[in-house]
């Protein structure tokens, strides 16, 4: 659709003696894209620019697939080029040839100066009119211009502006005050002679002007009486680096710097892997194109229909406001009631952490018994579901015999059979490390031991380790004392 919308703005601005001469134009810049790494709409654009400058039906095409490759060439967008060749060719009053050497001449000296070629291009389209018509330049005589600006290191705005000044001030020699008269006699120069030296030959006269100045004694204090301070720092840089102008005249007349030097960089370029993948865009979207513009007066027809419906719902919300309030307050209500769904721990899914309650009187929960029980199926904890907690004990295999006086593995004390995940201990009396398969606690000094995000209440006897039987689902939450303990530990494993 956004090529449906360029294509509006080309009509806008040219005329087509039928519907099928426009819709033919469309599909040409279709199959153009297909050849050229810029997009249909980007072709469009620079065709809308070249019938708003008022080039013919006929030279359109051409037009647009020159103005694409000197964009390829110079690294510019298709609308900037469009705009930037359109300039050209009327500032000029150039043919589509003489155009093409134009854009040739300004890609030779970017080639060999430091200088873009996109810079002279800004350059010549802000100071090409008053380089023409009050001096006699030519586009490319003004692309040397510009290029020893540029390489001078002069932004391409100041240049052009600069440019404008100079020239219109030596043009105009001859009705100017007596502060620039007095300074052009200053420098052995009148402006009767200058005004004869630019109708014979505009760049000679200003390259001779120019060597001039850069003799002044005081060269400051002539460009300041001739140009004013605005312009002086400009214009003295150009004045002391001669030898760069010079250069640019000689690549701008070589003949070299024709269209052949802007075609060749525009097949360098071209052949990038960057732009190859563009032309390949460039054909599903022409493929996609083609698709979509079989179903355009469909969607039209149903935009239309949906459109009147939406007038016709419109005037009953007019008519009968009270009906609407209630509608729109009904509908208030349901979102918020979704809204408040939505924010229940149920409905996020994130079910708070259950507390077996456990009591904590020493001798009294299962665990001081020594009579956990194996409640649901063993080896899982199901957070949520108390009454299907887990939490036999089992040695792990290969630790020492617990209990008794010798709490390394005394006699007398308890054993933990690693094959016999129900076996029951006294952790009270005898254990010093007790293991819940899975995970290594810190058991409190009769206290409240969290683990897993879960809350054991466990009964009071020596600090210990224990690791949950079998394996159990891990919870978000570190294990360790309670605050009954006084504190809280890291998980030990």
């Amino acid at each position: 659709m956004r090529f449906e919308s360029v294509m509006a703005d080309v009509r806008k601005v040219m005329d087509f003696e039928t519907p099928a001469q426009f819709e033919a134009m469309g599909r040409d810049l279709r199959i153009l894209s297909t050849r050229l790494p810029v997009t249909a709409e980007g072709l469009g654009e620079i065709a809308a620019a070249a019938g708003q400058a008022g080039i013919a039906h006929h030279e359109l095409l051409r037009f647009t697939e020159d103005a694409a490759k000197v964009g390829v060439a110079f690294d510019l967008g298709a609308r900037e080029a469009g705009s930037a060749m359109t300039g050209l060719r009327s500032i000029f009053k150039l043919n589509q040839d003489q155009l093409m050497d134009l854009a040739g001449a300004y890609n030779h000296l970017s080639n060999n100066m430091d200088a873009t070629a996109a810079d002279m291009l800004r350059v010549a389209n802000r100071s090409g009119s008053t380089a023409q018509e009050m001096f006699g330049l030519t586009g490319q005589q003004v692309g040397a211009l510009g290029a020893a600006f540029l390489a001078l290191k002069t932004p391409p705005e100041v240049a052009g502006t600069a440019i404008n000044a100079m020239l219109t001030k030596l043009a105009t020699a001859d009705q100017q005050g007596a502060r620039f008269q007095d300074a052009l006699y200053e420098i052995g120069m009148s402006a009767e002679d200058l005004r004869e030296a630019i109708e014979r030959d505009g760049q000679g006269a200003l390259l001779d002007f120019l060597e001039v100045l850069d003799q002044a004694d005081d060269k400051q204090s002539v460009l300041f009486n001739l140009f004013g301070q605005e312009y002086v720092d400009d214009i003295a840089k150009l004045t002391g680096g001669l030898d760069l102008y010079r250069q640019a005249i000689g690549l701008s007349s070589s003949e070299a710097a024709d269209a052949g030097s802007v075609l060749d960089e525009y097949a360098t370029r071209a052949a990038t892997t960057g732009n190859a993948l563009t032309l390949l865009r460039n054909r599903f979207a022409r493929l996609g194109g083609a698709i979509g513009d079989a179903f355009l007066p469909a969607l039209k027809d149903g935009t239309g229909w949906l459109g009147r419906a939406i007038d016709k719902a419109s005037e009953l919300a007019e008519r009968f406001p009270a009906v609407t309030r209630a509608v729109a307050g009904l509908a208030a209500g349901l979102v918020a009631a979704k809204a408040a769904a939505g924010s229940s721990p149920l409905a996020r899914g994130t079910l708070p952490p259950v507390t077996p309650n456990y009591p904590i009187r020493s001798g009294s929960s299962p665990l001081a018994r020594g009579t956990l029980p194996r409640l649901g199926r063993p080896g899982r904890l199901n957070v949520g579901e108390p009454a299907r907690h887990s939490m036999a004990l089992r040695r792990p295999r290969g630790s020492k015999q617990l209990g008794g006086d010798d709490r390394e593995g005394g006699e007398g004390g308890s054993r933990l059979d690693a094959d016999d995940p129900s076996q029951s201990v006294d952790p009270a009396a005898h254990a010093r490390d007790v293991r819940l398969r899975g995970e290594l606690v810190t058991v409190g000094d009769g206290g409240i031991t969290q683990c897993f995000g879960v809350r054991f209440g466990l009964p009071a006897f020596d600090s210990g380790r224990f690791e949950l039987a079998g394996g159990f689902e891990r919870v978000e939450g570190a294990c360790g004392h309670g605050a009954a303990s006084g504190g809280r530990r890291r998980v030990t494993a």
